[in-house]
């Protein structure tokens, strides 16, 4: 018998690896404290491809880039939103992200010239230069909020490959406006 003949030894899949929470609300108080760091340690300590709760929730981690692509490219179909993303489409509507199957599928192909190679790579020295203003406003030492910092610099980035803006102005206020 060839090695590609040879019978399954199990039909079942092995275990996906997770936490074993030692409280019913699985991983919900280190997801409130620190979600970053608590996705951070899933990884780490429990693999590519890791199963955890949070409440009453399970969740699946996907930490390789072939699992990622597995999901959200191969077997696109075999998987739909979660409920989270169906309640916020009441409140965003249909778009490319909560929406799914055919329409989803429209979106996509509509967006997909702006995310090709050629079109990325034309705005490559705007966003250097962006980056370069940002970086030399930074000072040794000095301790930044990082989540308002990389929203100052997004906003920079999107107004300028957008709108063709050079937003030297106040993005503080700038980002007052749009939210």
């Amino acid at each position: 018998m060839t090695p590609a003949a040879t019978p399954c030894v199990s039909a079942q899949p092995a275990p996906i690896p997770g936490p074993r929470s030692s409280f019913p609300g699985g991983e919900l108080w280190r997801m409130r404290r620190d979600p970053l760091g608590t996705l951070l340690w899933l990884g780490r300590d429990h693999g590519d491809l890791v199963r955890y709760r949070v409440g009453w929730s399970e969740f699946y981690l996907l930490n390789h880039p072939d699992y990622v692509e597995e999901v959200l490219a191969t077997r696109s179909r075999s998987f739909t939103k979660g409920q989270g993303l169906r309640i916020a489409a009441r409140l965003l509507g249909d778009g490319l992200l909560t929406s799914e199957g055919t329409l989803h599928d429209r979106q996509r192909q509509f967006l997909q010239p702006a995310f090709q190679c050629a079109a990325v790579s034309r705005h490559c020295g705007a966003v250097a230069e962006c980056c370069d203003r940002w970086a030399q406003r930074l000072q040794d030492g000095a301790t930044i909020d990082v989540g308002t910092e990389m929203t100052r610099l997004t906003l920079s980035i999107a107004a300028r490959v957008l709108f063709g803006e050079d937003t030297r102005c106040d993005a503080a206020s700038a980002e007052r406006r749009i939210s």
